[in-house]
């Protein structure tokens, strides 16, 4: 019904939603509309009924065979839509077999049945985990309200902030003490990799930590934060690596139709302000925490953002065709446009906190980065180059939390250009930042640290093969 009604493919979140769903649901939905559906698939089984009679009951051997390989050499070289390059031909190729009817539902369904499993697992193998956590300064009654905020596919490099010479951040450049981090890489240039060490405990070497462990909303709850996970993005998916930690917090809370493909523009980020502010509100005398996951910057570029976001022009049609590529200049302006459009929401963010009675942070990191051209590489996959895996990361304070914690500021600012991974210090920064102790602390994971230890920038990828961010090459 969702393919037809809101023109979305289906995938594994458009499964768990039907499989979630009541008739109550569905009428709300629809209404009379309903009866226009039931009739629009009878019809289009009719038409199909009366074209099959009108083909030959069968054709040639010569022909059959012709028409067999130019089908199978067609879906062949849909792959090099994406990239030119063979070593990235069997990722794509599989992705791409996944792409489409009947297989598309038959993976969707597949990836479902392993994310209710691994889900599953994850409650029993955390139902008793502790992180011990509590306050440094249990005296200290001043509101709190600590934001992890996610994004999507961006990079380093398209950050005015980190030196782009393009305004694409007009926004956060007003923002005073903000720190940008200038060597940082992900833990996973796919964003299954990357989301589940971000908020755990665990870094590309052990990844399969996050799967027995709890994630950074527990840890904070456990302190007496109200937390939550607010999302754009898809409720299911990605096998249950991101999901099963949806409930380690109070609630959490999807603004996405889960589609991230196609012409469909789905849910704009900035439906998650509202969201963001009502959780502030409901909870006025609780200290928060919460972990914002944006659709930021995900492919298509030119349908994550409102039309009046588009600042770097000329761009293409957002209802084009997907059979080719726009050119790479639109490429780069409806990227940077997206970027733009990010800025516009983290300060708006940052806006609810910066309030004269609330010491409050915010720290960014993008999941992974993005190819745009190099090397005839596009978009990101699970094999990792230099523009995938260098993020943007930065920490933003507000007044009373800076002059509360003059330690903290000047520690960050002295870590700026050290090597860090983010997988391997975002969790210890936020929980160092929200003043929160561990049973097992790694203190010298976090960026607050004088004494930050610089890391190895190790990254997962393909198979599970870990990569060196060293090795990887910047092209000129």
């Amino acid at each position: 019904m969702p393919v037809f009604y809101m023109n979305i493919q289906v995938n594994a979140e458009m499964v768990g939603l039907v499989m979630d769903t009541n008739k109550g649901e569905v009428m709300e939905l629809l209404g009379w509309k309903l009866l226009l559906v039931v009739i629009a698939i009878f019809f289009s089984g009719w038409v199909l009924f009366r074209l099959t009679q009108l083909l030959p009951n069968k054709i040639s051997l010569k022909n059959g065979i012709l028409l067999s390989i130019a089908g199978i050499l067609s879906f062949g070289l849909l792959p090099f839509i994406r990239s030119r390059k063979l070593e990235y031909y069997p990722i794509i190729a599989r992705n791409t077999f996944r792409t489409y009817y009947p297989f598309r539902l038959a993976d969707a369904i597949t990836l479902l049945r392993k994310e209710m499993s691994n889900m599953e697992n994850y409650k029993l193998n955390t139902a008793n985990f502790k992180f011990g956590t509590h306050k440094k300064d249990s005296s200290d009654t001043q509101r709190k309200i600590h934001i992890l905020v996610l994004g999507e596919a961006s990079r380093y490099d398209h950050w005015q902030i980190n030196g782009y010479n393009r305004n694409t951040n007009p926004q956060i450049n007003t923002l005073k003490n903000l720190f940008s981090f200038h060597d940082v890489a992900s833990g996973g240039s796919m964003t299954i990799f990357s989301i589940p060490q971000l908020i755990s405990k665990a870094d590309a070497a052990t990844y399969d930590r996050h799967k027995k462990e709890k994630s950074i909303l527990a840890a904070f709850k456990e302190a007496g934060y109200y937390t939550a996970w607010i999302s754009n993005q898809s409720k299911y998916g990605l096998t249950g690596n991101i999901g099963m930690h949806f409930n380690d917090g109070d609630t959490a809370i999807f603004c996405g139709h889960g589609e991230n493909e196609g012409n469909f523009t789905g849910s704009f980020d900035e439906n998650l302000l509202v969201k963001i502010e009502e959780v502030l509100k409901a909870k006025p005398d609780k200290d928060i925490f919460l972990v914002v996951h944006l659709i930021g910057s995900h492919w298509r570029y030119g349908l994550r953002y409102p039309e009046k976001f588009e600042q770097f022009k000329p761009v293409s049609d957002r209802n084009r065709s997907l059979i080719t590529r726009p050119p790479l200049e639109q490429i780069i302006n409806e990227y940077d446009n997206s970027i733009l459009y990010s800025d516009y929401i983290i300060k708006k963010i940052a806006n609810f906190i910066n309030q004269p009675k609330v010491k409050g942070t915010i720290l960014f990191v993008s999941d992974h980065g993005e190819n745009l051209g190099e090397d005839g590489m596009y978009f990101h996959s699970y094999k990792p180059t230099f523009y995938t895996a260098k993020v943007p990361l930065f920490v933003w304070a507000n007044d009373l939390y800076v002059s509360s914690h003059p330690d903290i500021m000047k520690n960050l600012e002295r870590n700026i250009n050290q090597k860090i991974s983010s997988s391997e210090s975002v969790f210890y920064t936020m929980i160092d930042m929200g003043r929160l102790t561990l049973n097992d602390p790694d203190t010298v994971k976090s960026l607050t640290n004088k004494n930050f230890l610089q890391s190895r920038q190790i990254i997962l990828g393909d198979n599970g093969k870990l990569y060196n961010f060293s090795d990887l090459k910047k092209k000129n």
